[in-house]
Formats: structure tokens, sequence, C-alpha cells
């Protein structure tokens, strides 16, 4: 297949950093989301079949929005003291989960 030379020099550019760096801010990651009809009322068998979304998003940004999600949420679990209730409901011995 035919390349223009200037996007096989920019490829090959890219591959080697991707070698000597690994993960890149501007890596794209794909998301997604099957929901199977087995979900749906009534049926009674995993069918692969179903309602799926994709998302592509760039590593960088799905990293800032972890991080905005994951302050959010300690900020809700600090005010509607949610690891103190499942230590109640739980025991003492329960531990949050890791973010």
């Amino acid at each position: 297949m035919y390349e223009k030379e200037d996007h096989k020099k920019a490829r090959e550019e890219l591959e080697k950093l991707k070698r000597e760096k690994g993960v890149l801010p501007d890596d794209l990651i794909d998301l997604m989301l099957l929901v199977d009809t087995y979900n749906f009322k009534g049926c009674g068998a995993y069918s692969g079949d179903g309602i799926c979304m994709k998302m592509t998003v760039r590593r960088n940004l799905l990293e800032e929005f972890y991080e905005q999600l994951k302050s959010e949420y300690l900020e809700f679990k600090t005010e509607f003291m949610v690891d103190e209730h499942n230590r109640e409901e739980y025991g003492d011995d329960w531990k949050p989960l890791e973010l």
C-alpha cells in the first residue's frame, strides 16, 4: 500500500517514541459498553445481542476526567459519610476501595 513520505516519517517517529516512552498523553483509548438483551425483562439467557456504545478518547482527557470524578466522589463520600455507614453495615474490618 502506498504511503506518502511525510505520513510514513511521522508514523515511524511516533512508533519510535512509543517504543521508548510507552504510554503517551495523546494515545487513543476505545471504551465500549454492551448491554446484552439478557439484562431485559423476559430474557432467559445471554444472547450476545443488544445495545453497544463505543467512545474513543485521548489518554490525557480520560485521566483528567478520572481525577475530576475521583475528587467529586471523595467529596460525596465525606459529605454523606459513606465509609462510616459501610463500616456500620459490614463491620470494623471493612476497608474502602482504593481509587
